[in-house]
């Protein structure tokens, strides 16, 4: 017996369809909208970004929201995150040189201590095993 689906397939104009008809929300430039699916997906954009603007009782939009209220929230958020790795990624460089100048500081001079896993681990030994 084939398994029903919860949610049927829509097409990105049944989609907005919905959008309006079902859920009140306003959509001034379908064609925009449609192509904002296209690029970002359905799930991604209303699935992800309805919450502020969506009333969970009446399963519709508050009044007055836009298509592109949710665009301009998405392309916020997508700014927020891309600054936010840019600095992550200083971060992680900085940790990377700092760990890199501590080890080679300690065994630089013993080329085999590179190979020895025990020098990587978490344990408070601060000195080359060969100095031991």
């Amino acid at each position: 017996m084939p398994r029903q689906s919860i949610k049927p397939f829509l097409t990105y104009s049944q989609q907005l369809t919905k959008l309006t008809k079902d859920k009140k929300l306003l959509i001034p430039d379908s064609a925009s909208a449609k192509n904002a699916l296209t690029n970002i997906s359905y799930y991604s954009l209303i699935g992800g970004y309805k919450q502020l603007f969506y009333n969970p009782m009446t399963r519709q939009y508050l009044p007055g929201t836009t298509f592109d209220d949710l665009l301009q929230l998405y392309y916020f958020d997508e700014s927020l995150r891309a600054l936010f790795f840019k600095y992550l990624c200083h971060i992680e460089q900085k940790m990377r040189s700092l760990i890199s100048y501590h080890f080679s500081e300690t065994y630089s001079h013993l080329e085999k201590d590179y190979l020895d896993a025990a020098n990587y681990s978490n344990s408070k030994k601060t000195t080359p095993a060969s100095d031991v």
